[in-house]
C-alpha cells in the first residue's frame, strides 16, 4: 500500500486522456520506479464538502485488492486539483482495441468476459456497485489480464453533475433509467451490453441517439441480439437482460455459465490483436466473395432491367452518424408564438357539446315524398304486347330519366331505398350468413300462412320508382267458417279473390310480366350491338327500372351485369358512362350480393377508373356510392377493394378540398378508417406507410379544421373518423410516427383541440399521447407549446368533471414529455404545472404514479425549477410523501440530491425539530424491504452536513440498527452504509458515541472488522472502533443537541415523545 502526502513522489508525464472533470497522465513514482496512472480532476468543480467524502471513498477503496480490477494506490492534492493514483495498464482498452482493430471474435470475448465476472464479483462482495460498465472502462494489460476501471470515485463524481446521469446511456439498465436506483443487478445488464459492444464493435441502439436509446432501453423486451453468434452465447445474453432486476441472476452464476466456462485459456495482447486481425480479415474476404459471387452468377432473372417490382420500399430514416468526440446535447431554438382559433371555429365551437349529446342516436335520413300515378294517364290499350313497347319508347327521354336517378346526396332529403352516400353505418354480416338475417319479408309470415290468404287490394308506386307493392291482408287460420276439409275448396278461394280484383290492376299486373320478358329481350340485344348503339338500350333499361325499381333482381337473374360492364369498358361517350354509372349503382344499392356479383364479373375496376381526379365531379360522386358500399358490404368486399388500388383511391379523396368535395372527403376518411379496423385484410403497418408516405396528413389536418367549423351531422362524422384515423397511425411502428413528426401538422391539431367535442378530444389527445413516447418528439412537441396547452388542460375545472380520460391522457403525456428531458421539465415548471402535480399526487392513487415521478427529479434539474419548488412549498411535500410506504425512499434521495445543490436553505429546513422526528419515525419504523434505501439516503445526508448527522444522532436510530445487525444477514453495501453514517455522527456529536456504548453496538463493530468479508467494511469498522475507543465522552448530555438524552437501559426508545 503507498500513501502519497504531496506531489513530490510522483512525476507527470505525456496525457493519457480527458474527461469532462480533468484529464488522465502517465505518472512515475519516483520512489520505487512504478508506471502509475494519475487522474487529474479539477477541485473548483467539486464542492467543498463533497472532497472530504472523495477522499475518505478513495482511502476505503486503496484496501481492495484483485488481479481484474485496478488497484487505487493513493491520492493526494495538488494546486487546484485532486490526483488520484492508479494502477496503470499500458495497452488501453476493449473499446480502443474494437476501434483500432475491429471486432472482436466470440471466443476471445468469452475469455474477456470471465474476468469481468470476477472482478465484478470480488467488487460485489465488497459492497461496491460499478455503475457504469462498458469497453472503455475494462483495461488490458501485456499478459492478456482484464482489469475493471473507473469504479467507486468516478461515478460518484459523475453523479454531483446535475446535466449527467451516472452511468453511459448505451449501456444503462432499465432500472436505473427509470431512477429506481442502482444495484448489482444493474451492472449484470451492463455486462450484457458490453458483450455486444465487443462482438459488433458498437453497444446495442447505437445508431439512436441517447434518448431514443434510453427509450427502447425501457419499452423493449431486451435489446437485439447479434445474428451471427452461437446459441450458448444467446443464452448468455438473455440472462443478463431479464427487465425485472429481481430475477436477473448474479455474478456467481454467470461465471458457470456454459459459455465462459468453455473459455477459460489466459491470452498475451498480442496474439490477442493478431487474432482480433484475422478474424476481420477474413470476414471482410468472406463478404467480398459472397457480393461477387451473387452479382455474377445469382442475378434473379425477374430483378432484370426491363422487368422492374412495381414494390419500392421505403428508404430508411436518416440518422446522423455515430459522432466519436464527447455528446452533447443540440437543442433547436423554441417557435414564438401562440395558439390562434380562426374566428369561425370559436363561433361553432360553444355548439358542439350540446350538438355532440342531441346527434347520438338520431336519425339522419328521411323518407322523401312518394310519388303517385299520374290521374291524367290515358286508359290502357287493349293491345298489351304493343303498349309495353310504347311505353318504354314514351319513358326513353332523357329529361324524363335523369331526375328520378340524380338523387341529392343530403340524407334528409333521400329515400331509403336511393342510391346516395349514407353517413350511417351498418354492421358488416359475416359471409354465409346472409339467410339467418331476418327481413321485411319474415315479418310477413308468408312462410306460414298459406297462399290463399293473401288478398291484393291495390297497387302502388313506392317512393318514386314505380315500384308495385302488393299490399297484404292475411285471414286468421283460427277462424272456423273459413277452415275447409276439402283441398278443393282452397282454389275456389283463391278464384273468388281474383274475381274481385279490378280491371286496371289486372292489367299492371300484367304489364309488369310482360317489361320482366322485355328487359330479358334487350338485355341480349345489347350485347349484340357496336359500343356506339348501345345508348338507346340503356336508355330503356334505366327507364324499366325507374318504373319499377324491383325489377333489378330480374335484371341479375337474366345476367344483365355483364354487359353492363363491358358496355361501360367500352363505350366512350360520357353522358352514356355516366347514365351507366347511375344505373349500377341503383342496382347494387345495399344488395350485397348483387355486389359481390358484380365484382367477380370484374366490374371493380372499370368503376373505380371514374374516381380519378381528371374525371367531373358527378363521375366521382358516382364512383364514390359505389366504394362505399364496397367498404360497407363484407370483409370480402372490402379485400376485393384493396386488391385493385382501393387504398390509393381512398387516399385521393382524403386530399381533396373540404368545402368543394366534402362527399369525397367523407368516403375516404370512412373507407380508410374502416380498413385499419380491419386485421385480415392487410396488415396495419402496411397500411400505416402507405398513409403517411402518401402525403395525405396535411389534406387531412386541414379537413379536420373546416369539418369543425360546418357544424353538420356528416361533418361531425368525418372529424371524428379523422381523429381515429390519427390515433391509428399513432399506434404503428417507430417509422409511421416519426413520419407524423410535422410541425404544420402539430399546429392545426392543437389550434383546434380545446375546441372538440369531448369524445373526439380524447382520441385527439391519445394520439398526442403515443407520438410523445417517440424520443424525437421532445424537440417538436415543446417547440409547439404542448406543455402549456397539456398544462391549462389539467387546471380546466370544467373539463376536469366532464371526462377523467381528458386528465387521464393529459397527464401521461406530459410525463412522456418531460420524463427524462430538462428543457421540458422547466417549460412545465414556468407553466404552473407543480401545484397541479402535488394535487393531483394527493387526490388520485392511480395517476400519482405518473405525477410523483416528474416531481421528483425537479429539484436536479435547473435553479428556475428548484426556485418554483421553494415558492410551491416543495420540501414540505417531500417530506410529507416520507410517511408513504411506496415512495419515501425515492423522496428522501430526492432531498439529499436537494441538499447538495442549496445546502444553507435545506439544511435549515430538515434541522426544524418536527422534521428530524419525522425522518427518524419513519427510518425506526421502516420495514426490512426499504430499509436499505432509507439507510442510504441519511447515511448521504450527514455525510454532506454535520449539523444534520448531529440531529439524528439520537437513541432510537442506534437501537434500529443494533436491531437490524443482531437479527439479519446485513450485505455489505448495508454495513458500508451503517458504519459511514455512524462515523459522521460520531464525529459531529460526542455522545452518539455514548449511545453507541449504551446499545452494545462496538461488539457487532468488532465482529464485523474481523469476520466480513468486505475489506471496506472491515477497515471502516475499525476506524470507527477507535474513534469510540479513545474519545472523551461527557457524563451528562448538558447540550441542547440532540433532542432525546441517553435512555435508560430498561426503557424502550421511541421516536415521538
Amino acid at each position: 500500500m503507498h500513501n502519497f502526502d504531496h506531489a513530490s513522489s510522483i512525476t507527470l508525464g505525456d496525457c493519457l486522456g480527458k474527461g469532462a472533470f480533468g484529464a488522465v497522465y502517465r505518472g512515475l513514482n519516483i520512489k520505487n520506479g512504478e508506471t502509475v496512472a494519475v487522474k487529474r480532476i479539477k477541485v473548483s468543480k467539486i464542492m467543498k464538502m463533497d472532497l472530504s467524502v472523495i477522499k475518505m471513498e478513495i482511502d476505503l477503496l486503496k484496501n481492495l485488492d484483485h488481479p481484474n480490477i485496478v488497484k487505487y494506490r493513493g491520492s493526494y492534492q495538488f494546486d487546484d486539483s485532486l490526483c488520484i493514483v492508479l494502477e496503470y495498464c499500458e495497452n488501453g482498452s476493449l473499446h480502443s482495441i474494437c476501434k483500432n482493430f475491429g471486432k472482436i471474435p466470440e471466443n476471445l470475448v468469452a475469455i474477456y468476459t470471465y474476468q469481468v465476472l470476477q472482478g465484478l464479483h470480488y467488487l460485489h462482495n465488497q459492497g461496491v456497485i460499478h455503475r457504469d460498465i462498458k469497453g472503455a472502462n475494462i483495461l488490458t494489460t501485456k499478459d492478456g489480464t482484464i482489469k475493471l476501471a473507473d469504479f467507486g470515485v468516478a461515478t460518484k463524481m459523475n453523479a454531483l453533475d446535475e446535466h449527467s446521469v451516472v452511468g453511459s446511456p448505451y449501456w444503462m439498465a432499465p432500472e436505473v433509467i427509470e431512477l429506481i436506483g442502482a444495484t448489482t443487478s444493474s451492472d449484470i445488464w451492463s455486462v450484457g451490453c458490453t458483450v455486444i459492444e465487443l462482438l459488433e464493435g458498437t453497444p446495442p441502439y447505437y445508431n439512436l441517439d441517447p434518448t431514443a436509446a434510453l427509450f427502447h432501453m425501457v419499452k423493449d423486451e431486451h435489446p437485439p441480439f447479434p445474428s451471427n453468434i452461437s446459441l450458448s452465447a444467446k443464452s448468455f445474453l438473455a440472462q443478463c437482460f431479464q427487465k425485472d432486476p429481481n430475477l436477473r441472476v448474479g455474478t456467481k452464476k454467470l461465471l458457470r455459465h456454459h459459455w465462459v466456462t468453455a473459455h477459460q485459456t489466459s491470452t498475451k495482447f498480442t496474439d490477442a490483436i493478431d487474432e482480433v486481425q484475422k478474424y476481420n480479415e477474413r470476414v471482410n474476404e468472406d463478404n467480398l466473395n459472397l457480393i461477387n459471387e451473387t452479382t455474377t452468377h445469382n442475378i434473379n432473372p425477374t430483378l432484370h432491367a426491363d422487368r422492374q417490382s412495381s414494390y419500392h420500399p421505403p428508404e430508411p430514416p436518416k440518422t446522423p452518424p455515430p459522432i466519436e468526440t464527447e455528446k452533447c446535447d443540440v437543442w433547436d431554438d423554441e417557435f414564438q408564438g401562440t395558439l390562434k382559433i380562426n374566428n369561425d371555429v370559436l363561433e361553432k365551437s360553444e355548439h358542439f357539446v350540446n350538438f355532440y349529446n342531441d346527434f347520438k342516436g338520431k336519425n339522419t335520413t328521411s323518407s322523401s315524398t312518394n310519388s303517385t300515378p299520374s290521374k291524367s294517364r290515358k286508359s290502357v290499350s287493349v293491345d298489351r304486347g304493343n303498349e309495353v313497347v310504347d311505353y318504354v319508347q314514351k319513358r326513353s327521354s332523357p329529361e324524363l330519366l335523369t331526375p328520378a336517378l340524380n338523387r341529392s346526396i343530403d340524407l334528409q332529403q333521400t329515400p331509403k331505398h336511393h342510391r346516395y352516400l349514407s353517413t350511417e353505418l351498418k354492421e358488416n354480416v359475416p359471409d354465409g350468413l346472409e339467410k339467418f338475417i331476418e327481413t321485411q319479408k319474415d315479418s310477413e309470415f308468408t312462410d306460414v300462412f298459406p297462399a290463399s290468404s293473401i288478398k291484393i287490394q291495390g297497387l302502388r308506386k313506392e317512393k318514386g320508382f314505380g315500384t308495385l307493392v302488393l299490399n297484404k291482408s292475411y285471414n286468421s287460420w283460427n277462424n272456423e267458417d273459413e277452415e275447409t276439409e276439402d283441398e278443393n275448396e282452397l282454389f275456389d278461394s283463391i278464384d273468388s279473390e281474383v274475381e274481385n280484383l279490378n280491371l286496371e290492376n289486372n292489367i299492371l299486373l300484367d304489364k309488369r310480366s310482360r317489361l320482366i320478358s322485355y328487359l330479358k329481350d334487350i338485355l341480349k340485344g345489347l350485347i349484340e350491338k357496336k359500343p356506339e348503339d348501345r345508348q338507346p338500350i340503356v336508355t330503356q333499361i334505366a327507364s324499366i327500372l325507374t318504373e319499377d325499381i324491383s325489377l333489378k333482381d330480374e335484371l341479375v337473374k337474366a345476367h344483365g351485369m355483364l354487359p353492363l360492364i363491358e358496355t361501360l369498358s367500352e363505350v366512350n361517350d360520357m353522358p352514356l358512362q355516366l347514365l351507366l354509372l347511375k344505373l349500377i349503382n341503383t342496382i347494387i344499392y345495399d344488395n350485397y350480393s348483387t355486389l359481390h356479383r358484380f365484382c367477380f364479373s370484374g366490374g371493380l375496376p372499370v368503376v373505380l377508373k371514374f374516381s380519378q381526379s381528371s374525371y367531373p365531379w358527378d363521375f366521382r360522386y358516382e364512383s364514390a356510392v359505389f366504394i362505399q358500399q364496397m367498404y360497407r358490404a363484407s370483409s370480402l368486399s372490402l379485400q376485393m377493394f384493396i386488391g385493385v388500388s382501393g387504398l390509393h383511391v381512398l387516399l385521393l379523396f382524403l386530399k381533396e378540398d373540404y368545402t368543394k368535395s366534402k362527399d369525397l372527403v367523407f368516403v375516404g376518411a370512412e373507407g380508410l378508417w374502416k380498413l385499419l379496423r380491419q386485421q385480415d385484410c392487410i396488415p396495419k403497418n402496411d397500411v400505416c406507410r402507405l398513409v403517411v408516405r402518401s402525403d395525405v396528413l396535411e389534406p387531412m389536418t386541414k379537413s379536420m379544421l373546416k369539418a369543425l367549423a360546418a357544424d353538420d351531422p356528416s361533418s361531425r362524422l368525418c372529424l371524428s373518423r379523422l381523429c381515429e384515423i390519427l390515433l391509428a397511425l399513432s399506434q404503428s411502428e417507430t417509422y409511421v410516427k416519426e413520419a407524423l413528426l410535422n410541425e404544420n401538422i402539430f399546429r392545426r391539431n392543437l389550434r383546434i383541440l380545446l375546441y372538440l367535442p369531448l369524445e373526439e378530444m380524447v382520441t385527439m389527445l391519445q394520439f398526442i399521447k403515443q407520438i410523445s413516447m417517440v424520443p424525437s418528439s421532445i424537440n417538436l412537441l415543446r417547440k409547439v407549446h404542448l406543455i402549456p396547452l397539456l398544462t391549462h388542460i389539467l387546471g380546466d375545472a370544467k373539463l376536469k368533471n366532464s371526462r377523467k380520460e381528458i386528465r387521464n391522457e393529459s397527464l401521461a403525456t406530459l410525463f412522456n414529455i418531460c420524463r427524462l428531458d430538462k428543457k421540458s421539465q422547466e417549460k412545465a415548471v414556468i407553466a404552473g404545472a407543480i401545484p397541479l402535480l402535488q394535487e393531483t399526487a394527493v387526490k388520485d392513487k392511480i395517476l400519482k404514479e405518473f405525477a410523483l415521478p416528474i416531481l421528483l427529479t425537479l429539484p436536479q434539474c435547473s435553479p428556475i425549477c428548484r426556485q418554483y419548488l421553494w415558492k410551491n412549498k416543495g420540501l414540505e411535500f417531500f417530506l410529507s410523501l416520507l410517511q408513504d410506504l411506496n415512495w419515501q425512499s425515492a423522496s428522501l434521495d430526492t432531498i439529499s440530491v436537494w441538499l447538495q445543490y442549496e445546502f444553507k436553505e435545506i439544511q435549515h429546513a430538515l434541522l426544524e425539530k418536527r422534521y428530524v422526528h419525522l425522518v427518524l419515525k419513519v427510518f425506526c419504523s421502516a420495514q426490512s424491504a426499504s430499509f436499505n434505501r432509507l439507510l442510504d439516503g441519511i447515511s448521504r445526508i450527514c455525510q454532506l452536513s454535520p449539523k444534520l448527522a448531529a440531529s439524528y444522532g439520537q437513541p432510537p436510530i442506534f437501537q434500529k440498527l443494533r436491531d437490524r445487525l443482531l437479527h439479519g444477514t446485513a450485505k455489505p453495501i448495508t454495513l458500508l452504509n451503517a458504519f459511514q453514517m455512524l462515523k459522521s455522527m460520531c464525529e459531529s456529536n460526542s455522545y452518539c458515541k455514548m449511545y453507541i456504548t449504551h446499545y452494545d453496538l462496538p461488539d457487532l463493530i468488532h465482529q464485523q472488522s474481523r469476520t466480513s468479508d468486505s475489506v471496506l467494511v472491515r477497515e471502516l469498522a475499525k476506524d470507527l472502533l477507535r474513534q469510540v475507543k479513545y474519545s472523551n465522552i461527557p457524563s451528562s448530555p448538558s447540550i441542547s443537541k440532540p433532542d432525546m438524552p441517553p435512555p435508560k437501559r430498561s426503557s424502550k426508545s421511541t421516536v415521538n415523545r
